[in-house]
């Protein structure tokens, strides 16, 4: 299929594949679902070398590599069962990192508030700060160019019966350079210099402006209020900014609408709701409280992370996201804008990033992810006008191998513009086994148009995988975002039923041989579905589900400081209600086979849901099959017990559809 032709259509499938290419071989299991040949990337300031996480067997490294030859020069082996959360280039030699805590591959990686540093030649390695130093409290970097770039700016936040959630937010100024040794029980070390701002509000976050002064105070409170206070300067007091967010959106969106400061430091750069009820880029005057739109789109929403800014990030650029396929519109004439618009057009229909440039500009390090392109890495060179392929997340996987997703849009009877995808075995258009795969969450995450391990493991052992971004799912505004609050087991339900009729309807999908298969809220939405549609599905597979809603007081959600709050929001405090909606109440109505697989240390939905579906389908005398691993946590990040689990999910489709 030419890229050319992949556009979009409303209603109807937007094109089926309609000339066989012959068997596809199968890809390895191992292929699809190892560990990626690295995750984040970013150049150092002069371009002399690039700095990425990659895996080594089961442990994580910080890898330094030259630019040019992409030699190793230096490298820091992580802890077991943590990871690089993120890491900053504060001058041309010196990394500084953060750790995180992760044991499933669903699992929101926890920061641990240790930040280490690195050179370049692999001296000067020690922790910088946080409980690796005996410091009880928690640090994430908040500016790496202060006028002196040996320093950086941190905020801490003290640890409280082993949590930071209603800690106040402090800023200090950390040299880089020199060791902590601080004596055992004390909270100052050598390094840690000055306390530069105190937070006015009792949790949250700080942000600087582009000279590094701290001018932003932000916090989503106990009762989801979103609450932000800004100042002039250093030295001046903290005021009240007007409401930016409604408590809602800042629960389900996440609560962090930021982007930064423009280049006058006069204007803050964040996401507004458009009149057409999606997020938008504006801008908020500080003095006035005046916001300006900048780019708003009538369907879809923007997000932070969709905002191009110039590499001295003083100037938006423009946007890029994900609609339907990627979507790139820029503001900017100048040359870093016209260089982004000619990578856009080298890669068609893929979502282009440049990750970083050099100071100078001479060098930019590219990302390009696409439905049929895992990510890959490329150099561009200004100086000899070329881009260089470096490395690709999965160096095994050809893109030849691996199927197209075709979006769609279905109408809801409420009159939601449903958006999904839809994935087919190369040659093949037509009586199907299908395989559902609702996404996790549920609210404000969405599936896009991007590599899909799952959809295209299963579309090379010759099953259509459909997915669909339901009422709630983010990214299409406000009114379909707040349209899931207590839907969890019925509008969100009958929506993915719907988009499944329309898959059996088009022919696309044999009626007799669907199965429906999430991880975390997919697995419950798997359960509930076999349950709400009972002559739909001919099976159901769940791994890292919450299936019990009387017990989600239980996960770590409630540790956040506006926790309890979403709970009560999304899914009631009526117990009548959460046991119709909650599959473990409901067991005796699950017709189908089912699958559940589950890791023992799951802090987000912890593995006595899967024992309360498990002892609820053991008492009407039901069969399954069951799946645990004690030491994993939310999804199964060992590669012996993920490469276990796919298996065995291959194996229950192969039996039951």
């Amino acid at each position: 299929m030419n890229n050319k032709n992949r556009v979009s259509a409303a209603i109807v499938l937007i094109s089926l594949y309609t000339v066989s290419l012959g068997d596809t071989p199968d890809i390895p299991v191992e292929n699809l679902f190892g560990f990626p040949a690295f995750d984040q990337v970013k150049l150092s300031p002069d371009g002399d070398f690039i700095a990425m996480t990659a895996p080594v067997g089961d442990r994580q490294r910080l890898v330094i590599l030259e630019t040019d030859k992409l030699k190793p020069v230096a490298d820091f082996e992580v802890p077991a069962k943590r990871e690089i959360y993120e890491f900053w280039w504060a001058n041309e030699e010196r990394i500084v990192f953060s750790l995180a805590r992760r044991l499933g591959w669903l699992d929101f990686p926890t920061l641990t508030g240790e930040l280490y540093g690195l050179n370049v030649d692999g001296s000067r390695k020690f922790p910088l700060a946080g409980n690796v130093v005996k410091d009880a409290a928690y640090y994430t970097v908040l500016d790496t160019y202060p006028p002196d770039r040996e320093k950086i700016l941190v905020l801490r936040k003290d640890i409280r019966k082993g949590s930071i959630a209603r800690s106040r937010p402090s800023a200090y100024l950390l040299d880089i350079y020199t060791e902590y040794r601080g004596e055992t029980g004390t909270k100052i070390g050598r390094n840690r210099l000055k306390e530069v701002a105190f937070s006015p509000l009792p949790h949250g976050e700080l942000m600087t402006d582009g000279e590094g002064k701290i001018r932003l105070a932000y916090t989503l409170d106990s009762d989801g209020a979103f609450k932000v206070q800004h100042r002039l300067g250093d030295s001046s007091d903290w005021k009240p900014l007007k409401s930016l967010i409604t408590p809602e959106e800042a629960m389900l969106r996440g609560g962090d609408p930021f982007i930064g400061f423009g280049a006058d430091n006069e204007n803050l750069l964040y996401m507004a709701v458009s009149e057409q009820g999606t997020s938008a880029l504006a801008s908020l005057n500080i003095k006035s409280q005046e916001t300006t739109i900048i780019y708003q789109h009538p369907d879809f929403d923007v997000e932070p992370r969709n905002v191009m800014l110039s590499r001295d990030g003083k100037e938006v650029i423009g946007v890029k996201f994900i609609g339907d396929y990627p979507e790139n519109h820029y503001f900017s004439e100048s040359e870093e804008a016209k260089l982004r618009q000619g990578f856009d057009k080298a890669f068609p229909n893929q979502l282009v990033r440049v990750r970083s440039m050099s100071e100078d500009g001479r060098f930019a390090l590219v990302i390009v992810i696409g439905d049929t392109q895992p990510k890959t890495m490329y150099l561009y060179d200004a100086k000899v006008g070329q881009l260089r392929f470096l490395m690709g997340t999965h160096p095994h996987l050809e893109s030849s191998q691996l199927a197209y997703q075709e979006p769609f849009i279905i109408k809801s009877p409420e009159g939601f513009s449903l958006h999904g995808y839809l994935t087919l075995p190369k040659g093949k258009e037509t009586d199907l086994p299908l395989v559902v795969i609702p996404h996790g969450g549920p609210h404000g995450i969405r599936d896009s148009f991007l590599f899909h391990r799952e959809a295209q493991y299963l579309a090379n052992r010759g099953f259509a995988v459909l997915q669909v971004n339901f009422r709630g799912s983010g990214g299409y505004g406000r009114e379909f975002l707040e349209a899931g609050v207590r839907e969890w087991g019925q509008g969100m339900i009958d929506d993915i039923a719907l988009t499944t009729k329309w898959a059996i309807q088009t022919g696309v999908a044999n009626s007799k041989r669907i199965c429906i298969y999430g991880g975390s809220y997919g697995a419950y939405a798997a359960m509930m579905s076999v349950i709400r549609y009972p002559l739909l599905y001919q099976c159901a597979i769940g791994v890292a589900g919450v299936y019990d809603l009387t017990i989600m007081n239980e996960s770590d959600i409630p540790f956040l400081s506006f926790g309890q709050a979403y709970l009560n929001h999304v899914i009631g405090t009526d117990e009548a209600e959460l046991k119709l909606n909650s599959p473990a109440f409901r067991a005796n109505e699950i017709k189908v086979p089912v699958f559940i697989a589950h890791g023992g240390e799951d802090d987000r939905a912890p593995v006595q849901h899967a024992y309360n579906l498990r002892d609820a389908l053991e008492k009407e005398g039901y069969g399954y099959e069951w799946m645990l691993a004690e030491d994993e946590g939310h999804g199964f990040f060992q590669l012996e017990h993920r490469l276990e689990f796919y298996k065995r999910l291959l194996k229950f489709l192969e039996k039951n559809i």
